[in-house]
């Protein structure tokens, strides 16, 4: 959903997204490649040759070098 948007305005997005889901008691689904706009998410699924190969869980919206970190440890 933030493909051709500048940082400022990606996070912005992505935070909506997380209060929307948290607010509402709602699930919202995003698929991205961005480790940055994962980090904001309770649970990232990880796809590889379109099979799951595991999942990472961020704890925190600072968490961007983990689930970079994660992702990597499961594509290898």
């Amino acid at each position: 959903p933030t493909g051709n948007l500048d940082t400022s305005r990606s996070a912005a997005i992505w935070e909506l997204l997380a209060s929307l889901a948290r607010a509402g008691d709602r699930t919202v689904v995003a698929v991205t490649h961005e480790p940055s706009g994962a980090s904001f998410a309770d649970r990232v699924i990880v796809l590889k040759d379109g099979q799951i190969v595991g999942e990472v869980h961020p704890e925190g919206v600072d968490d961007e070098a983990m689930v970079a970190a994660g992702i990597a440890d499961l594509v290898g």
